[in-house]
């Protein structure tokens, strides 16, 4: 989600399960797999703790989560 310095950023857990509700995403990344966003578990996560990239969003995709998370953080209405 954000870029914090240059060994952590701010992320958020993908599960393979499709989910429904105000907490979760659905999105298709890089390799064209669909995934479900769990905003309830956004976190710190530290560059050196990851064993390898799982993929990344396009910008539509990635703007949906924004706009979510947003949401659910009452700063658009």
């Amino acid at each position: 989600m954000k870029k914090l310095s240059h060994t952590s950023f701010i992320g958020v857990p993908l599960s393979s399960q499709y989910k429904e509700g105000s907490w979760y995403v659905t999105v298709t990344h890089s390799e064209g797999k669909q995934n479900t966003i769990n905003l309830a578990q956004i976190r710190y996560i530290d560059y050196r703790r990851l064993d390898k990239k799982i993929g990344t969003l396009d910008t539509d995709e990635f703007e949906k989560v924004q706009h979510q998370l947003a949401l659910l953080l009452n700063l658009k209405k």
